[in-house]
């Protein structure tokens, strides 16, 4: 689900901006906000899902005059499509805090609409966005270890052999440590360099994966690059100058 990035005049206005979502305690998040910030010549604002959630008042509008969207935060700001000109998405979970006391019947329906809305708004943004919704989690692909070991082994990484439990499916940690972070953006490998059969693995896993923007640890083991643990949340602050010059030449488009 991907869209084009805007033309003609989106986030030409002086309080045109780039936005983060993501928790106040995701230091990946708050990092980049102050480096884009040094990089970038509008605003990096940063909004957490629940001040979103619980905005006092909600605009969404599809499909005819007036389309689009406005939140009007609490503490007085608004947002809207014609401000931004950017968005990081690392919405990984929803704030419920306020259907604690509701019936579970009545919780479960008001969770389910609110993922529901929340995707149906970050579908439709039509500026670069990093961590493009999926259906099963709103900040990208979110695989468990036997699929990205399969990706892995797919890609000609190498996967090291894991005993499964059915009652525990989850597959053990490999007990040697990762010595190697990678980043896939847009078919783009960003990290230490490595032989081109390794490069080509690593793009390749990026490509199974499926989000725009990812991780991927790994190490040298033998002939091969051995696969360790890969996210859809890059960790920004390892990824350098390197990957903030490429995330912000992305947004800028």
């Amino acid at each position: 689900m991907r869209r084009p990035a805007a033309r003609g005049g989106r986030g030409a206005g002086p309080s045109a901006m780039i936005l983060i979502i993501a928790d106040p305690s995701d230091t990946g998040a708050l990092w980049l906000r102050g480096a884009l910030g040094r990089r970038v010549a509008g605003p990096v604002r940063l909004v957490t899902p629940a001040q979103l959630a619980y905005a006092p008042s909600i605009a969404h509008r599809l499909g005819g005059p007036g389309d689009g969207f406005r939140f009007a935060l609490a503490d007085g700001d608004v947002l809207t499509g014609e401000r931004l000109t950017g968005v990081v998405n690392r919405m990984v979970g929803m704030p419920f805090a306020h259907l604690a006391h509701a019936h579970p019947d009545d919780r479960a329906y008001a969770e389910g609409e609110l993922h529901a809305f929340l995707l149906g708004w970050l579908g439709s943004l039509d500026c670069p966005m990093l961590n493009e919704p999926s259906p099963d989690c709103l900040a990208g692909p979110l695989f468990g270890e036997i699929h990205a070991r399969h990706f892995a082994a797919l890609a000609g990484l190498g996967v090291g052999a894991a005993r499964l439990d059915p009652a525990n499916p989850s597959a053990p940690a490999l007990t040697t440590r990762p010595t190697m972070r990678h980043f896939v953006l847009e078919g783009r490998l960003i990290g230490p360099i490595v032989p081109a059969a390794d490069r080509d693995s690593l793009l390749q896993f990026g490509r199974l994966w499926g989000a725009r923007l990812m991780q991927i640890d790994s190490d040298e083991a033998g002939d091969r690059r051995r696969f360790h643990a890969a996210s859809s949340l890059a960790d920004f602050p390892s990824g350098g100058e390197a990957l903030l010059r490429a995330v912000a030449e992305v947004l800028a488009r």
